[in-house]
């Protein structure tokens, strides 16, 4: 008999019995029988250890998200789009000082992180004279709120609660999880800033002091109305010269998959790549490659700094790449020979209003720029025409 009665009466019965010289024991127990039967169970389960049902252990946030990251965003999502959730997620955890389980997690939880990440990038953006001593050590306590110092706090939180959403989604979708605790969470509200649109006095004043290989570059862009991403991996294969097109590569699509499209070259544009082929390095598929033929990554100092360096040397304000397709497209528009159908098909955007507000949302100083362009005298980026053929 391994059973035991405490003399107080209120503690009930209590086990205690040895196996394979070890003590096992437990107390509680109302009666004398269910103290029986805990000790029968508790032998058998000893000794019969191949038929224990192992615990499971709980989906926490980490492990959920990084099974997101894993084996979805790293085959879906660009290196940077990936790198941003990576960080999201992480600095979610650090703010809540533990990985908790992911089914405990509650819409507060999610709120009170992105309030905090609002604040501390709007307070980032204070002189450091103008904060308080409470702001002060907000900013001291939650560093690692602040990836880019400078960055909006609404639009910062609302970039984060997007990668919160996607990831809730998805893990709904593969049934690992059935609860969503963003899903009802609303964005900050976000003021509209203009985007700085250069005009063609700056952009050719950048042309003039640009190195052959810079400009061959901004003309590759600037006539195709490409993204940063697929000029860097354009591939003499995406070339045809013989039928003036070029094939761009985009990943800009619902789930990421690479998509292509067919653009026409413009005059200047078939002399810029014709001029390259017959320069290229034969030991690389890529039209620009770095001195010892590698791919040009967005990290790469070289690329990285163009814009910046160029523009800090002709006198200009700063505007980057993403800036020289916003003024290409509204030259378009300027144009009034190009309907919004027309530029969203040069743009490669799959809606028009997608178009539509990228137009929207640009500088009105643009005006006239059209005709500055299409003056040689004045632009060295002008697109020229194709020669019309005798009988027309």
């Amino acid at each position: 008999m391994a059973q035991y009665k405490h003399k107080a009466t209120k503690r009930g019965w209590f086990v205690r019995f040895m196996l394979d010289g070890k003590i096992f024991k437990k107390e509680g127990f109302p009666t004398k029988s269910a103290a029986a039967e805990w000790e029968e169970n508790e032998r058998y389960r000893i000794k019969h250890p191949e038929q224990q049902v192992p615990e499971e252990t709980p989906l926490t946030f980490a492990l959920v998200s990084n099974k997101y990251l894993g084996s979805y965003s790293s085959d879906y999502h660009q290196k940077n789009t990936y790198r941003q959730k990576a960080f999201v997620f992480r600095s979610f955890i650090t703010f809540l000082q533990q990985d908790p389980v992911i089914e405990d997690l509650s819409p507060p939880d999610f709120v009170k992180y992105l309030k905090a990440r609002k604040d501390a990038n709007n307070l980032a953006r204070m002189d450091e004279s103008e904060l308080t001593k409470e702001q002060q050590e907000f900013l001291e306590k939650y560093p690692f709120l602040i990836r880019r110092k400078g960055s909006d706090g609404n639009k910062t939180a609302n970039r984060d609660l997007r990668e919160f959403k996607a990831l809730f989604t998805w893990a709904n979708r593969q049934t690992i999880i059935q609860h969503n605790p963003v899903v009802n969470l609303q964005p900050y509200p976000e003021e509209e800033s203009p985007r700085y649109v250069p005009p063609a006095e700056d952009l050719d004043r950048v042309i003039l002091v640009a190195s052959d290989w810079e400009l061959d570059f901004i003309q590759t862009l600037y006539h195709t109305l490409g993204r940063l991403s697929e000029i860097l991996r354009l591939e003499w294969r995406d070339v045809n010269l013989e039928k003036r097109t070029v094939k761009l590569r985009t990943r800009k699509r619902k789930g990421g998959q690479m998509e292509s499209d067919l653009i026409p070259m413009s005059e200047t544009l078939y002399r810029c790549l014709a001029k390259r082929w017959r320069e290229r390095d034969k030991s690389s598929p890529h039209v620009f490659t770095t001195p010892d033929g590698a791919i040009y990554t967005k990290d790469n100092m070289r690329i990285r700094e163009m814009m910046a360096r160029l523009c800090n040397k002709a006198g200009v304000k700063k505007f980057g790449f993403q800036a020289i397709r916003h003024h290409v497209a509204m030259i378009l528009e300027d144009s009034g020979k190009a309907t919004l159908r027309e530029i969203q098909r040069m743009l490669r955007h799959k809606r028009p209003t997608t178009t539509d507000n990228y137009l929207k949302g640009l500088s009105p100083a643009m005006k006239q720029v059209a005709n500055i362009l299409d003056n040689p005298k004045k632009s060295h980026l002008q697109v020229v025409a194709a020669p019309k053929s005798k009988s027309s």
